[in-house]
């Protein structure tokens, strides 16, 4: 059997998606991933896939001619390959790699969003001129035989069929992309200064402007502690914060700005608390590897990050976009160690049963075999 992925980028497969691979390989399916190369292939190659590079694809682009050559691009490649299963991931690919399938022989198709992305999230209006037109061919595209869409919180399912744009048989609802739980491990918290992480893409939707914010409310009030931001600015996203803030704000002392890290296990290990006051998510991954490491998180009340705290017991939530806020939860956790530790504990016990790696795999695999059987 074949799988075919169809994603943005490469570094996003090997960050979210590589225990798919290795897990249709060791199920024997020949594994394709098709994606913008950018310097991660060589680890997608490790598992045993092949990579085929997109030359026409900008996953920001809205330039007509451009995209209807990405379209037809995707075509070729499906025609070429012939794969039992694809397995598109994010808004873009899904809707490209849909109307690809349209006019190929693809016998099993899975759309997986994770959040709900540029297009529904923001209010720019790059976002509410694109909205209309994902929505009317998510309707057409969705509700085709032996096809399915993955969800990854409650908020995203009921969006879509709420909407109309699916039916309530042809969504499933998969947690998160899972976590090696191997890799993310507790560890007693290092001695010194509290430290906060915020690990993400630096994106003014991940809630890095509240952070800054809440920092200096918190410097205001003689709280000593320091906050991390882990993460390089995305230049393709609109929402993206520049080099030049995280410098300032590096510069003036407010936060400790070390760019993007590869070694996110450790960061938690020399982490106390977790922070995302993000606007929405599909199901944060940074959380679900501080909740795997046993950190407490400090988050926001919105779709993705809801369903994945528990308010009181795993760490604390916060209404969107409230600096204020941010600031008492996270002076209750700097100041209280026994606190952080209980719900360190209780976020570790909770990923195990809800969001391992294990058993998100488990449940795509058997999304497909559902699909192939139907």
């Amino acid at each position: 059997m074949k799988i075919l992925y169809l994603v943005t980028e490469d570094w996003y497969f090997t960050s979210h998606r590589l225990n798919l691979a290795i897990q249709a390989k060791k199920n024997n399916s020949n594994v394709v991933v098709v994606c913008n190369v950018s310097g991660h292939s060589k680890l997608i190659e490790s598992t045993g896939a092949r990579v085929i590079s997109l030359k026409h694809w900008d996953r920001t682009g809205i330039n007509p001619l451009s995209e209807i050559k990405a379209i037809f691009e995707i075509i070729k490649i499906y025609h070429k390959e012939k794969p039992d299963i694809v397995h598109h991931i994010a808004q873009k690919p899904v809707l490209y790699g849909s109307i690809a399938a349209l006019f190929s022989n693809i016998n099993v198709k899975v759309n997986a969003v994770a959040g709900m992305g540029f297009v529904f999230s923001s209010d720019s209006c790059k976002a509410r001129l694109l909205r209309p037109f994902f929505q009317f061919f998510y309707s057409l595209l969705f509700r085709r035989n032996r096809t399915a869409l993955i969800v990854q919180n409650e908020d995203d399912q009921a969006f879509f069929v709420t909407n109309k744009l699916v039916s309530t048989n042809k969504v499933s609802l998969i947690r998160g992309a899972g976590i090696d739980v191997d890799e993310f491990y507790p560890v007693e918290e290092p001695s010194g200064v509290v430290v906060i992480a915020l690990v993400a893409r630096m994106l003014s939707s991940k809630g890095v402007p509240e952070a800054i914010q809440a920092a200096r409310l918190l410097k205001q009030q003689g709280v000593d502690f320091r906050l991390d931001l882990v993460g390089d600015p995305d230049l393709l996203n609109p929402e993206s914060v520049t080099e030049a803030e995280l410098r300032a704000w590096h510069d003036e002392g407010v936060v400790n700005w070390v760019g993007r890290q590869t070694d996110i296990a450790k960061v938690w290990q020399n982490s106390h608390i977790a922070l995302l006051p993000s606007h929405r998510e599909g199901t944060p991954k940074s959380l679900l590897e501080a909740a795997a490491s046993g950190r407490p998180m400090v988050t926001t009340d919105v779709p993705g990050c809801r369903q994945l705290v528990i308010n009181g017991v795993t760490g604390l939530m916060v209404p969107r976009e409230s600096p204020a806020d941010l600031a008492v939860a996270l002076k209750r956790l700097i100041e209280d160690q026994e606190l952080r530790v209980s719900m360190g504990i209780a976020a570790r016990s909770d990923m195990l049963k809800r969001y391992s790696s294990e058993i998100v795999t488990k449940k795509t695999f058997e999304l497909y075999d559902s699909l192939l059987a139907s």
